[in-house]
């Protein structure tokens, strides 16, 4: 009987594991969520999990240029949620 719960255990414990960290994807729907509706579209969110910073922007000049922002969302799972509402 044991045999057959150890690998549930082992499947169930990595489930969990899994789960503590921040997806990019639906992190990245929630801020977009908190921009202004006349950045939405001029604005692209990106993950960059090897850059040093938290948060990066490249701001294009113009005002139909697509501009970047890199979030380096290891970094960022390590601040406070109101913290992270606030760089962005």
């Amino acid at each position: 009987m044991s045999l057959i719960l150890i690998p549930f255990l082992i499947s169930y414990v990595g489930y969990l594991d899994y789960r503590t960290e921040i997806m990019p994807e639906p992190e990245i729907l929630r801020l977009k969520d908190l921009m202004p509706a006349s950045c939405r579209m001029s604005i692209k969110l990106v993950d960059q999990p090897n850059q040093p910073q938290v948060i990066e922007a490249q701001i294009a000049p113009l005002k139909f240029n697509l501009s970047l922002i890199n979030i380096n969302f290891v970094l960022w799972e390590k601040l406070p949620q109101s913290q992270r509402d606030m760089m962005l």
